[in-house]
């Protein structure tokens, strides 16, 4: 019976570790941001909450949110590591939001290479909204 209880621990623990490392086929084929525009003066104090979404080839399907990178391209908005954005004081028009999602770390590849910085290639995923400021 000790033997009994002994294997059955030891298949559990091994699902568990199965399941938390995730299969080496489930990886990252591209991400989108929601909303995919917005104004700032219809959310509160003008802040913006963006959420990315990835899309995989197994499942799931689909992880909402993901944990990406936030950032904007120029200095007119502020984003932070949370995807809620906001204008600055006397910002007018509209304005990029990106987000950098990728299945491993890589160095150098931030999300300066989304507003068109000609940097490493990375092999990550790139995704970009629109916030309009009054």
């Amino acid at each position: 019976m000790k033997t009994y209880i002994s294997f059955v621990a030891m298949l559990v623990l091994a699902a568990a570790f199965t399941l938390a490392c995730g299969s080496s086929s489930h990886t990252l084929q591209s991400i989108a941001i929601s909303p995919a525009a917005a104004e700032a003066s219809q959310y509160p104090d003008g802040q913006v909450p963006f959420e990315a979404t990835g899309m995989f080839a197994t499942a799931p399907l689909q992880v909402k949110p993901l944990s990406v990178s936030w950032g904007s391209c120029g200095n007119e908005i502020t984003v932070t590591t949370a995807g809620v954005a906001q204008c600055k004081p006397g910002a007018v028009g509209t304005f990029t939001v990106t987000a950098y999602g990728t299945n491993r770390a890589e160095a150098g590849c931030n999300i300066a290479v989304a507003c068109g910085y000609n940097g490493p290639i990375c092999s990550g995923f790139y995704a970009s909204a629109k916030l309009t400021c009054p």
